[in-house]
């Protein structure tokens, strides 16, 4: 056994290693994660070009991400009028023989123009895990009819940690169903041994015909069965607690957007704290900023900018409000992230 998280004096931590912690996390799937970024949305920008905005992508294991604030622009081939063609926007991973390089980054494979139902180009399979060199995730289709990119599908899923609210709710409607069930089974059971018992003492065992015998044995084993059921659902209640223990402080993050030249306001939580990001779709550092916020008993917010958006005014809209100004010509992004429990 070799420690991965320990230290050593020398470097030993693989990006193998990084990656089956990953995979044994989120599974061995392709996913965006939900609340980082603008989740690697897709935009048409012209005919020839579909632009990737910023976000953190898992696939089998491997993390990639196109940096907060920024995007990518990829070229479309030229369609023909008449034909419709699907291409694929993948993320293409890549490991260099000689020097073990690995790389990851997103391509465009054109496919076969049609008159009518396109199909879409093939693409790299293979397993990163496994040791292949050139692996495609596929990520996006772009449908192009004639010289019109008529729209773009993604392909995979978001993965992200369940909020609270989900998980009690959840946990609810478990403990609801468990108890209901729990009740119609003891009564079921309650029944078939009083009916059992009545049975055997005004006939006894020995003077049963054999369809009676067999039905006192069928009723033996379904007893055996709602016991076992009821020993079943006593498991899940404790896993359904365990889970809600499990999920007691974990990070929740939501974003929302703040029109240009507007004000939005936050109903924030007493005695919690938070972290607000604000960022727009451009590399100019007057749309980004970092601000600490306390929420006291009274509901009087404290801000501390960490790093100050020159576009924006975040201040104490007053009964626990945030407010923020944004008094840019541009919309802005903004992420609260807090932890629940605190």
């Amino acid at each position: 056994m070799e420690i991965i998280t320990g230290y050593k004096s020398e470097g030993h931590v693989t990006s193998q290693q990084d990656r089956l912690t990953n995979i044994g996390i989120f599974g061995s799937g392709t996913f965006i994660v939900g609340n980082v970024g603008s989740l690697m949305a897709a935009s048409v920008i012209s005919a020839n070009e579909v632009q990737i905005a910023d976000g953190l992508l898992i696939a089998e294991g491997c993390t990639a991400e196109i940096p907060r604030g920024t995007s990518e622009s990829l070229a479309i081939e030229n369609g023909s009028q008449g034909t419709k063609r699907k291409d694929l926007i993948v993320a293409r991973y890549t490991r260099e023989s000689g020097t073990k390089i690995e790389s990851m980054e997103l391509v465009v494979i054109t496919g076969t123009p049609a008159s009518s139902n396109p199909a879409a180009p093939s693409y790299n399979t293979g397993s990163i895990t496994g040791g292949d060199t050139l692996v495609d995730f596929p990520l996006f289709t772009v449908n192009i009819d004639g010289i019109t990119i008529e729209s773009v599908t993604r392909l995979v899923g978001y993965a992200e940690v369940p909020s609270k609210s989900y998980v009690d709710a959840i946990n609810t409607t478990l403990t609801n169903l468990i108890n209901t069930t729990k009740n119609n089974l003891q009564s079921a059971i309650n029944s078939l041994s009083s009916t059992l018992a009545t049975v055997s003492n005004r006939v006894g065992t020995a003077n049963l015909n054999t369809s009676a015998k067999n039905a006192l044995a069928a009723i033996n084993e379904l007893l055996a069965k709602i016991n076992t059921a009821n020993s079943n659902i006593t498991a899940v209640a404790n896993r359904a607690t365990a889970l809600e223990t499990k999920t007691a402080g974990i990070v929740k993050s939501i974003s929302y957007d703040v029109a240009a030249s507007s004000n939005n306001y936050k109903q924030l939580n007493a005695s919690s704290m938070y972290l607000l990001i604000l960022n727009a779709g451009t590399t100019s550092n007057a749309v980004r900023g970092i601000y600490q916020i306390g929420v006291t008993g009274s509901k009087a917010l404290g801000i501390k900018a960490i790093s100050a958006a020159s576009v924006a005014e975040v201040t104490d809209g007053g009964s626990g409000l945030l407010k923020v100004h944004n008094t840019a010509s541009i919309v802005l992004r903004a992420t609260l992230i807090t932890t629940y429990g605190s």
